[in-house]
């Protein structure tokens, strides 16, 4: 291309920087595109942590309602009021996430609670009751809207009716969900500075945020556009969104996920938020982006101007041909005298009068004594192992009649018997009428190259046959994570054809709990921090099932040490990991009643006996005796008693 036109130069040129500019932008481009998908998955991951804890204590909270609500007909005088005062006070304290339970008549009025001092006071006008009042359903759990309740906290009340003996509304429990408790369960996801989270009422309110913000909390978040509204109308569970967000006004990428069990039957969800700042996200992408952009504008520039100075200097070069050619034919004489030295034998036969002449190289590759030859060609001729000559005599008849190289390799047996490969390469010169006059060749000793070539075509051979036949998965992977080869036991064990898992990368089915953990390994092997590895995580069957493998890794290096590839040798270990984890269960679990058995309980009350020793805290230490179990057994039989032990239980 440097010899065409000025013009054709420089189209060239534009079109190289066009293509190379185009590959960086594309990479780019799916560099972001991955930067959020990675983030997103790390938001919806923070985000279901929050909701699963909130739905456990949601349930726990629902349970201690249903028991207190249950255990109203029993209240006969002043002192079994007493009593459930006492006994609410003990339940609060036991549930971190509840500060507070009551219980209200038909009128409003507080008959019962773990705040004494509340008693007797009139409730009526709470939002929570007059729902409750209003929409009477034993079976609902009623989430109230946030609001600041009589101690002065800012919290969420849950609610469920009592009913009358004719199933009216004669009352209700209400217990309020302590903000304390779940700002410390929001702070423990927060990863990063620039992160934060918040839980919301259905209807829209802020009931919290972490790190607090000031004029957020009870703020209706339900606004046309806002990414709360878009999440309810989308209907699914967890959404990600990014954008401005309404409550702060910041532009941020956000996931969401809606809390709302079916066992619990809430007449309102909650929903959850976790939150980051886009421009810190993507803050690692733009300094990319900014560094290749750099580096192709200074390669735009650094081109252009070694073009301009080429063309500069290019009618220079022409002056010059006559002197360029004079030195090519001195670079070719010793080029010659180089190959002479190299120890390459150097020949030349008469094709006319059937003369052959040797240099020294050739009688010591040979190992013929000069002066002890006849006939050189017929020396030549007998050293060559009779099973070569015909492929020789095939590659002179093709030479002569096409005007080919002639560039033979065969076999000889030298004077001292030793067998030797060479390599001949050789040109015929014609006469004008194209009548072959002679051929000028040489011949080289190829014969530890052949060894070397052989072992290499047997250890390959070996390695593939081993790798195909091996019984454990096993995989080679390029430094993208991208399957190179892949054998059968692998295929059988993921679920795909050879073909399918060869277009997947190693990243696509690994668990992405256990991905970013297996791309540190792979790194370690990259750094040579590791020479191998091995570890047990989670991957994705073809039908999205999780299976358990063991995973050994190790990296290929060429001789400068620079990584090739990867080696992955895979073991289906989910049968092991369930039978472990079954027989774990069984350590520790009673078969009956699937509470912890004496050998588990002992183990923790000496660990609980050893942090309070050394602590220097109290323990209590609870035994509940069955009455009269003894007269279930002989009445009824074992297995009512059985029944009776799991419903204790």
């Amino acid at each position: 291309m440097m010899r065409r036109p000025i013009p054709f130069q420089w189209l060239g040129l534009s079109l190289v920087l066009l293509a190379l500019g185009a590959a960086i932008a594309f990479n780019l481009y799916l560099e972001h595109g991955r930067t959020a998908q990675r983030e997103q998955d790390r938001l919806l991951s923070k985000v279901r942590v929050i909701a699963e804890n909130m739905e456990l204590e949601m349930a726990s909270a629902n349970l201690a309602l249903e028991g207190v609500r249950d255990d109203l007909p029993n209240w006969k005088d002043a002192a079994a009021l007493q009593a459930e005062t006492r006994y609410l006070k003990a339940l609060t304290n036991a549930m971190p996430g509840i500060r507070y339970i009551g219980i209200t008549d038909a009128q409003g009025i507080l008959l019962a609670s773990n705040q004494h001092q509340l008693v007797g006071s009139n409730f009526s006008h709470r939002d929570y009751f007059q729902t409750v009042k209003q929409h009477p359903n034993a079976d609902t759990l009623y989430v109230s809207p946030p609001f600041k309740s009589a101690l002065g906290l800012y919290v969420i009340g849950i609610t469920r009716m009592i009913p009358g003996p004719h199933g009216e509304f004669a009352g209700a429990v209400t217990a309020t969900l302590d903000p304390e408790y779940f700002k410390t369960l929001m702070r423990s996801v927060l990863y990063a500075p620039d992160a934060w989270d918040g839980i919301a009422h259905g209807d829209g309110q802020v009931f919290l945020m972490e790190p607090q913000r000031d004029g957020v909390q009870g703020l209706n978040l339900a606004q046309p556009g806002s990414f709360f509204t878009r999440h309810r109308e989308s209907g699914r569970l967890a959404t990600v969104y990014t954008g401005k967000v309404y409550s702060t006004n910041e532009t941020r990428m956000m996931a969401q996920r809606t809390i709302r069990p079916v066992l619990l039957k809430m007449d309102k969800p909650l929903v959850v938020a976790v939150s980051r700042d886009l421009a810190v996200v993507f803050q690692p992408w733009r300094r990319d982006a900014l560094t290749q952009g750099g580096l192709f504008a200074l390669i735009v520039v650094v081109s252009s101007l070694g073009l301009h100075a080429y063309q500069l200097r290019q009618r220079v070069f022409d002056q010059r041909a006559g002197e360029a050619a004079a030195a090519l034919r001195q670079s070719a004489e010793r080029l010659q005298m180089a190959t002479e030295a190299s120890g390459v034998g150097v020949w030349d036969y008469d094709i006319v009068s059937g003369d052959l002449i040797w240099d020294d190289s050739m009688y010591a590759i040979y190992g013929i004594d000069r002066d002890k030859v006849s006939s050189l060609y017929d020396a030549w001729r007998n050293s060559v192992l009779a099973e070569d000559r015909p492929a020789v005599d095939a590659a002179l008849e093709v030479a002569i009649a096409q005007g080919a190289s002639f560039t033979p390799r065969f076999r000889i047996r030298c004077g001292d018997g030793a067998l030797r490969y060479i390599q001949a390469r050789a040109r015929i010169y014609f006469d004008a009428n194209r009548r072959p006059l002679r051929m000028v060749g040489t011949n080289e000793d190829i014969t530890e190259r052949q060894q070397r070539e052989a072992a290499l075509r047997e250890s390959e051979d070996r390695f593939h046959s081993t790798f195909e036949a091996a019984a454990i998965g096993m995989a080679l992977v390029n430094l993208e994570g991208r399957f190179m080869q892949v054998n059968d036991a692998l295929c059988g064990i993921l679920g795909y054809t050879q073909a399918e898992l060869q277009q997947k990368t190693f990243q696509d089915i690994t668990h992405a709990d256990d991905l970013e953990a297996g791309l540190a390994l792979m790194q370690e092997l990259l750094t040579g921090t590791h020479g191998s590895y091995q570890v047990e995580q989670r991957c994705l069957y073809k039908d999205g099932r999780v299976i358990w493998i063991l995973l050994s890794g190790s990296a290929v290096r060429d001789a400068n040490g620079k990584v090739l590839y990867f080696v992955a040798q895979i073991q289906d270990i989910t049968e092991r990991r369930a039978l472990l984890n079954k027989l774990a269960l069984q350590a520790t679990k009673d078969y009956l009643t699937g509470l912890s058995n004496r050998r588990h309980f002992m183990e923790r009350g000496e660990a609980e006996l050893a942090h309070v020793q050394r602590y220097g805290h109290a323990l209590s230490l609870f035994m509940l005796d069955v009455d009269r179990f003894k007269n279930i057994n002989d009445t009824y039989g074992h297995k009512a008693g059985d029944t009776v032990l799991r419903k204790l239980s």
